[in-house]
């Protein structure tokens, strides 16, 4: 393992300091989920892996024979769904993303990490142990890996498709699963009792494929950007704990359009004095600008690193504490 630089001393210590006191909203990419995989394996449609934006777009373009001309460049996923929503249809592109998530992906080392802190924050008798996490990831490694460590969490999804188009679903930890009609007087989502996933981008629903959805052509996210509103999908109460809590970016490139999409409406709302940090590598001059510009301080550590570094300080924390 890379040793994670000692200059990073105190971004550890304000980011342990901010968990305990349950501070801290857990922001997950496609990165969070795929980082773990074996780095001389490519993807497949059958790989205990998700695939990767670019290899998405690979498979759908092969899958759906979309027409590549000379001097083309290489396809974005957004592009390819677009052709394959258009000559197959929407609902074909749905059943064949089902096909590549409805499965145990594997879980990594940041998924244990964040299901296993309630658990932990309690046996030290912090008083906040339940975390809040927003995922532009469709697959279900994040809530599953809750279920696993036996702590009771509750799922909300962007809802693409259909009547209930712009709103939100929520998935309580019984199973119940209701539609947010009414965003200002909903009062069934709570921290102080259960942790909390949100998927702004939509999600894969192992249990009925009625209900997945998939934010993945452009014209999604045009749509997504002017239908949902993150301050009035949440409780009062829950809006600003969101928006006065610290923000860590894990498995996010400045590429990532999701990325993108998210800070544009995060930016608008979030106060000063809150911290936000981006954990990428490598990070070049143009990556370090953007995210400065978004005010993101970036740390420039491999992902697996980082966690190891983090759970074993969060291990000196407790022995300390």
């Amino acid at each position: 393992m890379t040793p994670v630089d000692d200059r990073l001393s105190t971004h550890f210590v304000a980011l342990v300091q901010g968990i305990v006191s349950g501070g801290v909203a857990w922001f997950l990419g496609a990165g969070a989920s795929a980082y773990a995989r074996p780095r001389s394996a490519p993807w497949t449609p059958e790989s205990s892996f998700p695939p990767l934006a670019g290899e998405l777009a690979a498979h759908l373009a092969r899958r759906f024979e979309y027409p590549v001309e000379e001097g083309d460049a290489q396809p974005d996923v957004f592009r390819v769904a677009a052709y394959t929503s258009i000559v197959a249809g929407r609902g074909v592109l749905y059943h064949h993303l089902r096909r590549l998530l409805d499965r145990d992906l594997e879980l990594t080392g940041v998924h244990r990490l964040i299901a296993e802190l309630p658990a932990r924050l309690r046996d030290r008798d912090h008083p906040m142990p339940h975390q809040l996490v927003i995922t532009t990831n469709w697959d279900d490694c994040m809530e599953r890996a809750f279920r696993e460590a036996g702590e009771p969490v509750d799922v909300v999804w962007y809802v693409a498709d259909g009547p209930n188009r712009g709103k939100f679903i929520h998935r309580i930890y019984q199973g119940e699963v209701r539609t947010i009609d009414d965003n200002f007087r909903y009062r069934d989502l709570d921290l102080d009792r259960r942790s909390l996933v949100i998927k702004p981008h939509g999600s894969v629903d192992r249990f009925d494929a009625r209900r997945d959805s998939y934010v993945v052509t452009l014209d999604d996210y045009i749509e997504y950007l002017t239908r949902a509103d993150v301050s009035v999908l949440l409780p009062l109460n829950l809006v600003e704990k969101l928006y006065e809590s610290a923000f860590l970016f894990l498995g996010y490139g400045m590429r990532d359009a999701n990325l993108l999409v998210m800070l544009h409406r995060i930016a608008r709302e979030r106060r000063l004095g809150t911290r936000s940090w981006a954990v990428q590598w490598p990070v070049n001059t143009v990556d370090r600008l953007l995210w400065r510009e978004r005010d993101v301080d970036v740390i420039q550590a491999e992902l697996g690193d980082y966690i190891q570094e983090l759970e074993a300080r969060l291990n000196a924390q407790g022995a300390s504490a």
